[in-house]
């Protein structure tokens, strides 16, 4: 089974919390980037087998992408592999799109749209420099399942600059109206090179505190699965049956192709795990895109790759924990066979709790998973 993952890294602006690899620009080369990607694509397929499950189309704002080029993308995909599409999933802006756009994308094979909403709440909106307003993030959802799209998840953001507990609830109280499928709710991160963290280091920037953060996310945890939301994954939460599947192939160790500059990709061979990632630049890709489908280049020894690491058994092992223990499943015990002593001070602190042969992390240990997981490990 095999999941792609398709970086779109154009965005209208670029949010001043931003660290990802996203390049904010007027005028976007919709033609040039499904030309790169494809040419991208066949000079991976032939390490994949499939059938292709997932398809993802992430960014950026792979929302703005015109939906003829994101219907190339999925077309030639479908030639290229054996597919049994389960699941098409594209980010949008909320206040990027309307009827039509979404039910072009929906004409284009997406059935799942994942909306960058993050908060209902115009004065956070303001200070998180979105571009969308409170009524659009409210709408958005409508919009999409009126287009046809039926599955949509929305993004929430919390430990926001000047942000209270009250504020918090209220937010994801005027979520829950406007009905999502699956929430991604996430504490917001300063990043020391992005505006944002130019403001805390000029003292500029207040959010809450570690205690408060935690505060938060419980709030947040309780209020989703009082409303019947299953809490799947550290930061994810779903209907029955709305899990994002193509996600879940990451949290499982399931092999991925990842398209598009930064992507990233990972697949299971005789020694081990191949791990690799794509020029971050979106012009750098451009241009190694098409020298590496001029020459012929072998991979990994082609200009589109920034790195390249194989994980011996052991390295694998240990990343599959790390992953396996973000969701609400656990780790197979067997899988941490000789690990009692470090696993025992963690069962003590109450982070860990043993399940049906599995080792998962308590509601306690959620909010210290990265913490959990270097101990382990």
């Amino acid at each position: 089974m095999l999941g792609i993952y398709v970086h779109f890294p154009f965005c209208e602006t670029r949010c001043p919390y931003c660290d990802f690899a996203t390049d904010a620009r007027a005028h976007i080369p919709h033609e040039a980037w499904a030309d790169a990607v494809l040419a991208e694509m066949e000079l991976r397929a032939p390490l994949f087998s499939g059938p292709l499950c997932t398809v993802y189309f992430g960014g950026g704002t792979p929302g703005l992408w015109r939906p003829d080029c994101v219907a190339r993308v999925l077309r030639r995909a479908g030639e290229r592999f054996e597919t049994a599409l389960e699941e098409v999933t594209i980010e949008a802006n909320p206040g990027d799109a309307d009827v039509r756009h979404y039910a072009a994308l929906r004409e284009a094979g997406v059935d799942r749209l994942s909306l960058g909403v993050q908060s209902l709440d115009d004065r956070f909106l303001r200070v998180l420099g979105r571009r969308h307003d409170a009524a659009q993030g409210k709408s958005a959802v409508a919009k999409a399942r009126e287009a046809g799209i039926e599955n949509v998840s929305c993004d929430l953001m919390f430990a926001l600059p000047e942000q209270t507990l009250a504020q918090v609830r209220t937010d994801l109280r005027s979520l829950l109206d406007i009905a999502p499928d699956h929430v991604s709710a996430y504490a917001l991160t300063v990043e020391p090179a992005t505006p944002f963290g130019a403001l805390r280091r000029a003292g500029r920037l207040k959010t809450p505190d570690t205690d408060r953060v935690a505060e938060m996310f419980d709030a947040v945890r309780d209020g989703l699965e009082q409303a019947g939301f299953e809490h799947y994954e550290v930061s994810n939460w779903a209907r029955p049956g709305r899990r994002a599947i193509h996600n879940t192939r990451y949290w499982t160790g399931a092999d991925y192709l990842g398209l598009g500059s930064s992507a990233h990709s990972r697949r299971q061979v005789k020694d081990g795990v191949e791990r690799w990632g794509t020029v971050a630049s979106a012009d750098a890709y451009l241009a190694a895109a098409a020298r590496a489908a001029g020459d012929g280049a072998a991979f990994p020894r082609d200009p589109l790759i920034a790195y390249f690491e194989l994980l011996d058994g052991d390295a694998a092992r240990r990343e599959r924990v790390w992953l396996a223990l973000r969701t609400c499943e656990g780790v197979d015990r067997n899988l941490l066979d000789g690990e009692e002593q470090r696993l025992s001070p963690l069962r003590a602190a109450g982070l860990i709790e043993d399940r049906e042969g599995r080792v998962r992390l308590s509601k306690k240990g959620v909010l210290l998973a990265d913490e959990v997981a270097v101990r382990l490990m």
